[in-house]
């Protein structure tokens, strides 16, 4: 089967999409470093092969999802933090890389090896986080075929 970000930069070549190169490995793993996490092999490939979209993370695809480059990597406890976000869960060991509509929800990714969801993508931004896929590899197959487990979010 095709690499993850083998389909993702080809969707997006398709739709006219700037792609920012691969991050050198090195800047990969500060960041892993700054965050005090770990990247599974599928999420950590991307990056060396594509940074996100050209240059700012609110240049959306046609069905308005953003996808991150490494620098925007935030964990939901910083954003919740940043933004003061109250009444929101947190969802510790989780980083947000995409969000929908530039911001309505966001998609994070557990980074965290000693957690049991490690790998896992769930929405946040929303009034309870509810896992869409069980790891990256899933994540951009169910965004590739417009899943309905994208957009089902938890309302109550």
């Amino acid at each position: 089967m095709t690499a993850p970000h083998e389909r993702l930069t080809r969707r997006w070549t398709e739709q006219g999409i700037r792609l920012a190169p691969g991050a050198p490995l090195e800047r990969i793993e500060r960041v892993e470093h700054e965050l005090g996490l770990n990247m599974p092999a599928d999420f950590k490939e991307y990056f060396l092969h594509v940074d996100g979209s050209w240059g700012h993370v609110e240049i959306d695809d046609p069905l308005g999802f953003s996808f991150w480059p490494l620098a925007q990597l935030k964990t939901v406890e910083a954003i919740v933090e940043e933004h003061r976000l109250e009444g929101q869960l947190h969802v510790e060991g989780y980083v947000v890389f995409a969000d929908y509509l530039q911001w309505c929800w966001a998609y994070a990714i557990c980074l965290d090896p000693a957690n049991a969801d490690y790998g896992q993508i769930a929405h946040v931004g929303t009034l309870r986080p509810k896992t869409v896929a069980r790891d990256f590899a899933s994540f951009v197959d169910c965004y590739l075929s417009d899943c309905q487990d994208l957009y089902q979010i938890h309302t109550e």
